[in-house]
């Protein structure tokens, strides 16, 4: 949005579309910008809710297929969140496309300044770690009895219990135990990416070499999608010079993956341990449960059936 796409592969989609694209759609073999960069434009944010740290950002891109008389548009809305988190896809509806954004960029309190996008999209499914990020603390890896070795997620640590002494702006540390007194392991500076072996990997480093050590400390940690209940804590499995390296298996590496049903409330993916049945929300066929709720100066109602089959009175 703040700049227009590039540096990707040549067999992606979004090189087809034009140059000045910030948001890019795809259609069959057909490419489209729905958003277009200009740098000679300012950003304007709409309707903002001061109350909610919330904003909308409208741009628009090529004419509207089928609708020459109007542009493809995006609008974005975005909300404080907790971290820098990642566009979510709302709707497509007479040439506008809807997302939303929760990010603590959209927030008026800064919570950190050291943090990197923490998703990324493989073979066009998402894998997101975002929910693993701690905005106080962090995760012990290792332990001995002479010091400790924690981590946070994508983010520096906010010093809070068990990493209480951790420098600030560390993403990694190492404490003494006897002493309380910590060293900073490294820092997010690169965003999530894949290794070698398909899994989600960060790499932390820092400036300052502890005194212990003859190398600028690195800190890498490898996500590890397993199988279904084989999620365990973080584990340092490396060390070396001040460059170490964690393993965690978690299903949050997992690609995210949608369950659907067809005419029924049950949800089922054996293979991620996914069984839902929203039957006992069934209501009967005449019934409507109706929802009302007031924002801003208005007031919605919608009517909801919910695991019924059969059309709406």
């Amino acid at each position: 949005m703040c700049n227009q796409i590039s540096g990707e592969p040549a067999n992606q989609p979004s090189n087809k579309c034009n140059r000045q694209a910030s948001i890019c759609m795809t259609k069959g073999n057909n490419s489209y910008s729905i958003f277009d960069y200009d740098e000679t434009r300012v950003l304007q944010s709409y309707a903002t809710n001061n109350e909610s740290d919330e904003f909308w950002i409208i741009g628009m891109g090529d004419k509207c297929p089928g609708s020459p008389n109007f542009n493809l548009s995006a609008i974005i809305n975005f909300k404080c969140g907790e971290n820098i988190g990642s566009p979510e896809y709302l709707d497509f509806s007479v040439c506008t496309s809807y997302f939303e954004w929760r990010t603590i960029l959209a927030c008026k309190t800064k919570i950190s300044d050291k943090e990197v996008k923490c998703s990324l999209f493989d073979k066009g499914e998402k894998r997101d770690l975002s929910a693993l990020i701690k905005t106080k603390g962090g995760y012990l890896a290792d332990t001995t009895e002479a010091w400790s070795f924690m981590i946070n997620v994508c983010r520096d640590i906010t010093p809070d219990g068990i990493t209480l002494g951790c420098p600030v702006g560390a993403g990694a540390c190492i404490k003494n135990n006897a002493t309380g007194v910590a060293d900073n392991y490294g820092w997010p500076r690169a965003q999530l990416k894949q290794n070698a072996k398909g899994n989600l990997q960060l790499i932390y480093t820092a400036d300052v070499k502890p005194s212990k050590c003859t190398a600028n400390p690195t800190t890498t940690i490898e996500f590890i999608c397993p199988d279904v209940g084989g999620s365990e804590d973080p584990k340092l499995v490396f060390q070396f010079n001040c460059q170490f390296r964690v393993e965690w298996k978690t299903e949050h590496a997992c690609p995210m993956k949608t369950v659907t049903a067809k005419n029924s409330c049950v949800l089922k993916q054996e293979d991620r341990n996914i069984d839902f049945n929203l039957q006992p929300l069934s209501v009967p066929p005449d019934y409507l449960t109706r929802i009302v709720s007031d924002h801003y100066d208005s007031r919605f109602e919608s009517e909801l059936r919910i695991a019924t089959l059969g059309a709406p009175r």
